[in-house]
């Protein structure tokens, strides 16, 4: 396990005198750090002459567990923050557009001094270090200070909101709704096949999907388990696990939003990694639950018990808290196997 406990390093040292597609090369290797849903990892990339043009693999696709795309969009939108805060962090940040999301292309991110050598300070390596430390944590938290600095970005309010929880007895109802979604999804045998799928023992070459040691599984139970989800419902006993870890959280925050789509939900994304990495640099760690809001039902709960404004809709939730136990790491794919 402990192998799997450092995070990936990516050195910057010689990014000022590399050639303009190598710097491009070593955004993206920076950017694909970014959470997706179950590690599907659903980008992918092409280089123009001062760009990088970003793309929703379709193929990735979740259709029991995210029939909508929104979680697709979420992870472009945490992939598009990272290549935003890498490439300034880099001195070659250009600007971001985000298309209209009538194709896969979801948005461009345009570049500047790539042709120019240039020293970098160690600034930028600390920004580089903190995506690549960044992971979503699964386990009991501890108490966490948050700084001015990140309360800052959870309060900023544009096209999404974040709604901060730190009562405990608001966390518990949010905790059992949550719970309520899992068992209620693993009732479901087309999604406990599709998860079962994304699932990969800790043995696995693999690059994508989520490892058994992400879920703090030992070997031989990350072979077994994959394969008892297709046939048996473990909902209870999972929706159990979850609820344990989600009480202990110090704050638990929602984004939400007034619109329902595609480029919302990239927005939605780019906060939702902006307060991840701010919630890392304070030394705590961020935990993922998304079962209430993709329930149908229980969104409306969740709706109700956040008391939200009508025009207002969850899009997105996670645990805040010190890390208990030590963080891990899933692999990546390749950038140059990302390329179109």
């Amino acid at each position: 396990m402990k192998r799997y406990q450092t995070p990936p390093r990516i050195d910057i040292g010689g990014f000022g005198g590399m050639s303009p597609r190598n710097k491009m090369v070593k955004l993206l290797e920076i950017a694909v750090l970014a959470p997706s849903t179950h590690n599907t990892q659903p980008w992918r990339f092409k280089f123009g002459e001062d760009c990088i043009e970003v793309y929703l693999d379709n193929s990735r696709q979740l259709p029991a567990a995210d029939f909508k795309k929104r979680d697709m969009y979420i992870s472009l939108g945490a992939l598009l923050k990272n290549l935003e805060t890498a490439a300034e962090a880099l001195g070659v940040l250009g600007g971001l557009t985000i298309s209209n999301q009538k194709t896969e292309h979801a948005a461009t991110i345009h570049l500047k001094n790539l042709e120019k050598p240039f020293k970098l300070s160690g600034k930028g390596q600390k920004t580089v270090d903190n995506i690549a430390s960044r992971s979503n944590y699964r386990g009991p938290f501890g108490p966490l200070t948050i700084s001015k600095s990140t309360l800052d970005i959870i309060r900023k309010k544009d096209t999404c909101q974040t709604v901060l929880i730190t009562d405990k007895e608001k966390i518990e109802e949010l905790a059992r709704l949550t719970a309520e979604g899992l068992r209620l999804a693993y009732r479901n045998p087309a999604f406990r096949k599709e998860i079962a799928s994304w699932i990969k023992p800790n043995s696995s070459r693999q690059k994508k999907g989520i490892p058994g040691y992400s879920l703090r599984m030992p070997l031989l139970t990350s072979h077994i388990i994959p394969k008892m989800m297709r046939v048996k419902d473990i909902g209870e006993k999972l929706a159990g696990l979850n609820y344990r870890s989600f009480i202990t959280a110090n704050s638990v925050a929602v984004i939400t939003a007034a619109k329902e789509d595609p480029r919302t939900w990239i927005e939605v994304g780019r906060r939702a990694q902006d307060i991840f990495l701010a919630v890392n640099r304070d030394g705590g760690s961020t935990s993922i639950y998304v079962a209430a809001i993709e329930t149908p039902g229980l969104d409306k709960q969740l709706h109700k018990a956040l008391a939200l404004s009508p025009g207002q809709k969850p899009q997105f939730l996670f645990c805040i808290g010190k890390p208990l136990l030590p963080k891990v790491y899933s692999p990546r794919e390749s950038v140059r196997r990302k390329l179109y």
